[in-house]
């Protein structure tokens, strides 16, 4: 998931969460919740399943490498710079790339906006409308080096054209309004006359 069980992650922000029956996906997560459990360490058992600390920078990074078209991202905040630096490269070679969030380093060849109308929680990345990745991990040293954030890639195409299709809503949905608070006349008063200006 990419949210947390609260009132505003639930029901104010954009978040997702993948139910899975895959066994290996299942059997890999049970082993991670064993391992935490008991103080011990935990060696990533698949590619799909990702780990920080563990392999999520690794896979990440290999995700992203591998778009070829389109890299569409949900991220509140992406800073790290070894992630920033492969995001320009696959732009520079010619992959679109749109972030729904903000970046640490502004890029020329990203194209950034803020989510419209409420919270932006979720992490998520789609690559090429083929693959996407949800989790807990933003794109920020912190997230990928040192706590426990979790999060898998996924392939099925159901679920892509789902998330594919949120980010297009989301992307072209505008921000609320911020209309400017309308001024009271200001009333003067000169030798008895009440002027309003």
């Amino acid at each position: 998931m990419s949210f947390n069980f609260t009132h505003p992650d639930i029901d104010h922000s954009r978040g997702f969460a993948i139910v899975t029956k895959k066994k290996k996906l299942v059997a890999e997560a049970l082993k991670l919740l064993a391992a935490d459990n008991d103080r011990s360490t935990y060696e990533a058992g698949m590619d799909d399943f990702v780990v920080s600390p563990v392999n999520a920078r690794k896979q990440l990074l290999a995700l992203i490498h591998r778009a070829r078209k389109h890299l569409l991202i949900y991220d509140p905040n992406i800073a790290d710079a070894e992630m920033l630096r492969a995001l320009d490269t696959r732009a520079r070679h010619g992959v679109s790339v749109r972030i729904i969030g903000s970046v640490g380093r502004k890029s020329p060849r990203l194209n950034v906006r803020p989510l419209g109308g409420f919270r932006l929680h979720t992490r998520a990345i789609i690559r090429d409308g083929c693959e996407g990745f949800v989790g807990s991990q933003s794109l920020r040293e912190a997230e990928l080096n040192s706590p426990r954030e979790v999060g898998v890639i996924v392939r099925h195409s159901k679920v892509i054209s789902g998330l594919v299709d949120t980010f297009e809503a989301d992307w072209s949905a505008k921000e609320p309004s911020r209309a400017r608070p309308r001024c009271k006349p200001r009333v003067t008063r000169s030798r008895g006359i009440s002027r309003r200006t």
